[in-house]
């Protein structure tokens, strides 16, 4: 497992602190859960990115085609 260190300005923070409260979390625990979440929506390789990509190509597929060439 790797540590991260990075600046936040303070007010962030409180607001970070506060969510994770709220949520009964660390603040630890739902940055990961926050990074969980973004990278399996970032990552090409998730269901839904794919299906998003072929449904552009099918409607796209003439303009694609006449590009192609």
């Amino acid at each position: 497992m790797s540590t991260l260190t990075f600046q936040l300005e303070d007010t962030k923070a409180g607001e970070l602190a506060e969510a994770a409260r709220k949520c009964g979390l660390e603040v630890e625990e739902l940055l990961r859960q926050i990074t969980d979440d973004f990278l399996s929506r970032a990552t090409p390789n998730n269901d839904a990115f794919k299906k998003a990509l072929a449904d552009s190509v099918n409607e796209n597929e003439e303009l694609l085609r006449r590009l192609a060439k």
